[in-house]
């Protein structure tokens, strides 16, 4: 009896614990990795990278257009959009420590052991997989999405410096062009600090 009850508390103890890690560290709407658990993972990521070398891209997604549904179609059907934009962006993705919904319409993923040509290429393929329609009851939807990278360790060797450089890139890229892809560059870094 004594190693039944045993048992069953080891259960509860470990749905708990998986109850708590969930709530602390995944998006409840999208299921992807938030802002916390994202920057802990690429913070252990750097820390690899800096041991083994190599490189590797972190993008910077913006989604196109997505404001106008939620205005017009109302949040909940831009809830249903932003889940099937998840969906999407995970066929991309080596695995959940690689992306994350970073807040609103606004995500993250990382490739490994790619150039700055080899991101721009799959941030293309990107796009396209995300402007393709979205059916939400009986509507059909798209968005388009602007896309900023910053490389590591090219462009800088810290969560943050990645972050914030990628959406530089990404903002850069939007008030050009929307829907395409932006690598951040020296010129941009001059523009930044000045």
């Amino acid at each position: 009896e004594i190693s039944e009850a045993n048992s069953e508390l080891e259960s509860k103890v470990q749905d708990r614990t998986r109850e708590i890690f969930e709530l602390s560290n995944i998006d409840p709407l999208t299921g992807l990795y938030n802002r916390t658990a994202f920057s802990k993972s690429l913070t252990t990521l750097l820390q690899n990278y800096e041991v083994q070398g190599g490189s590797f891209a972190l993008l910077f997604i913006d989604l196109d257009g997505f404001k106008a549904i939620n205005d017009t179609q109302g949040h909940g059907v831009g809830d249903k959009v932003l889940i099937a934009i998840a969906q999407r962006l995970t066929l991309f993705s080596k695995g959940p420590e690689h992306i994350c919904r970073w807040g609103g319409d606004e995500f993250i993923i990382i490739i490994e052991d790619v150039d700055s040509e080899d991101a721009v290429d799959f941030g293309r393929d990107l796009i396209k997989s995300l402007s393709q329609r979205i059916q939400v009851d009986l509507s059909k939807l798209t968005v388009g999405a602007t896309i900023g990278v910053a490389m590591y360790p090219e462009h800088g060797n810290e969560e943050s410096e990645l972050i914030s450089l990628a959406d530089t890139a990404m903002y850069i890229q939007k008030e050009q062009a929307k829907s395409d892809v932006c690598v951040f560059s020296a010129d941009m870094r001059k523009s930044q600090l000045r």
